[in-house]
């Protein structure tokens, strides 16, 4: 929970090149080399910066467009799954058994004021989602707006959610506030 005005005046998700370049990789099947995630990076490279996961080589940079690749292909034949459905492990357990690996991370949001759900990071796999028209993907909430996290408690204390005021009830369709009617 966190209260302030973190969740006014952000970037759009496409506005980032790993997004763009993904989206541009995909549906128009552009080389890796000639995206901007690409050229950025080798520039990076060049002048002794890392950059995309801590690519700091041409050798490393083409492991991750593999990766990337291969990212795509397994989400476009397999479904698009949660890292605890990949590894039939919590997220907890993953993080503690050492084979956390930032790249393979969960889709991960947060929460505004008013139920809107934000993009935080997974740009790769929100972008593949997007390019592969999925209407839904699981993520991972990493925070709430206190505001919000107020009208979630308040629907959730609820003995009747459907006799809540309106400016609670039209939020009973909410992803967010599914999952705790869920566990009433």
């Amino acid at each position: 929970m966190w209260d302030g005005d973190w969740d006014r005046d952000l970037p759009p998700v496409d506005s980032s090149i790993k997004y763009r370049s993904v989206v541009e990789r995909f549906r128009n099947d552009t080389p890796w080399q000639e995206t901007e995630v690409y050229q950025t990076a080798l520039k990076k490279i060049e002048s002794g910066e890392s950059y995309w996961n801590g690519c700091r080589s041409r050798d490393e940079l083409k492991k991750r467009t593999s990766t990337v690749d291969e990212l795509y292909r397994d989400i476009r034949d397999s479904g698009f799954k949660s890292q605890s459905e990949i590894h039939g492990k919590s997220v907890k357990e993953i993080l503690l058994s050492g084979s956390f690996d930032r790249s393979k991370t969960d889709v991960t949001v947060a929460i505004g004021r008013d139920g809107e759900i934000l993009f935080v990071d997974g740009n790769h796999r929100f972008a593949i989602a997007h390019v592969l028209g999925l209407d839904e993907l699981p993520v991972r909430v990493v925070v709430r707006h206190a505001q919000w996290h107020k009208i979630r408690e308040s629907i959730r204390d609820s003995d009747d959610p459907d006799s809540l005021p309106e400016t609670y009830r039209q939020y009973l369709d909410h992803p967010d506030i599914e999952s705790v009617l869920s566990n009433t």
